[in-house]
């Protein structure tokens, strides 16, 4: 079984529908989520879409963020 970072890493090279794909599987197997909280989520992830679409802004690499996140919590 591949650990968290492994999962991520390999979540990164998705294309974004497929990502979208997944964080919307996901969302739906919580069992406690309201129904409001997943179209808020489905927006979001929409105008997510349309801004990297668009150029707004530039995606950064997830395992970059972890990297970053490590070596600030490591000290």
């Amino acid at each position: 079984m591949k650990n968290n970072s492994q999962l991520i890493h390999d979540i990164s090279m998705l294309p974004i529908e497929d990502k979208l794909t997944l964080v919307d599987d996901l969302l739906r197997t919580i069992n406690d989520l309201p129904n409001e909280n997943i179209e808020i989520w489905k927006h979001e992830a929409e105008r997510r879409v349309s801004d990297l679409k668009s150029i707004k802004h530039r995606p950064i690499e997830g395992q970059h963020i972890f990297n970053e996140i490590e070596k600030k919590y490591s000290k």
